[in-house]
């Protein structure tokens, strides 16, 4: 009998990604407090992901309706069938949908089992802007630091990704290749030391910078790409 179960949450989060994305949805995670927000014509869906049904998910969940209409619940199966009748009555009170993963020898099944049937318009604008503002998705495993990745943060990261690859450069250079407006300021706070400024105006990266490059391999890799050949 194949009884195997999911060990961590962030093995709940590729499949259900390919689900969404195979129905038209541009899926992002770790967006500002939510695991995942999907996006289809406009319409927006975020779902917290688990591997028990409990209170401390239900609470989240609720929380997540406050910036976003359409909330859905993604567990287990088996955390999810002992209790089903429950779940999905409590569930439809909330207005929340829905989703269970199961293990299978021949793969993760991705099964709806409460719906949300018409997505309803409206969406913190915070939320909507950090989405819209990522070039990369931070999945549970694209990097290897816990910390949540900021639009702020993607941005100082590009600049480091830059400096890495250039050497020491003035703040007008940095903005021009970057295009971020608030390069001075990034350079002059000095983001978790990333940052030396080797004489007026003119910057170069740490050794924490380099560390950085690293930790946040998908991403400084995208602007590295971005970025070579300048």
């Amino acid at each position: 009998m194949f009884n195997q179960k999911f060990t961590k949450e962030k093995e709940l989060y590729q499949p259900l990604k390919n689900y969404l994305t195979e129905q038209g949805y541009v899926v992002k995670g770790e967006v500002r407090s939510c695991d995942l927000v999907a996006e289809r014509d406009g319409c927006y869906l975020t779902i917290e992901l688990k591997l028990s049904f409990n209170l401390k998910l239900v609470f989240q969940a609720v929380e997540r309706q406050e910036i976003c209409p359409n909330v859905m619940l993604a567990i287990p199966d088996y955390a999810f069938k002992p209790r089903q009748r429950q779940i999905i009555t409590l569930a439809k009170k909330l207005g929340m949908g829905i989703i269970t993963l199961s293990l299978r020898p021949s793969g993760i099944i991705v099964q709806e089992e409460l719906s949300l049937n018409v997505l309803k318009q409206g969406i913190d604008k915070k939320l909507e802007t950090e989405f819209l503002a990522r070039s990369v998705d931070f999945t549970p495993s694209t990097h290897q630091s816990k910390q949540t990745v900021t639009v702020y943060k993607e941005q100082v990261l590009a600049i480091v990704t830059l400096l890495d690859l250039q050497g020491a450069m003035s703040v007008k250079e940095i903005k021009e290749l970057t295009g971020i407006e608030k390069t001075q300021t990034m350079l002059a706070k000095n983001y978790n030391d990333y940052f030396e400024r080797i004489k007026r105006g003119t910057y170069q990266i740490t050794e924490k910078g380099k560390t950085a490059l690293s930790q946040y391999h998908a991403l400084t890799e995208f602007y590295r790409d971005k970025f070579r050949g300048i």
